[in-house]
């Protein structure tokens, strides 16, 4: 049993189900869209306050149910 959604960093062993969310959320992109992007900030410097991919929304069970992509960068 659960005990509640949680806002949690986006993880590497997220990202498909993070690209799943996003490509049923807007289906005017498709899957290959975010996976794309979701690579290109894999590749970026991240400062240490920040987080590679952003936040998702856990539903309590591991199944992300929302996301918030983030690009940190050092100013």
């Amino acid at each position: 049993m659960s005990s509640g959604a949680f806002i949690r960093p986006i993880e590497e062993n997220d990202l498909e189900a993070v690209v799943d969310l996003m490509a049923t959320s807007f289906v005017k992109r498709t899957p290959a869209y975010f996976r794309g992007g979701l690579e290109r900030l894999a590749e970026r410097n991240v400062p240490d306050c920040g987080q590679r991919w952003g936040y998702m929304i856990d539903d309590g069970g591991g199944r992300a149910c929302g996301a918030a992509l983030s690009i940190s960068s050092e100013h």
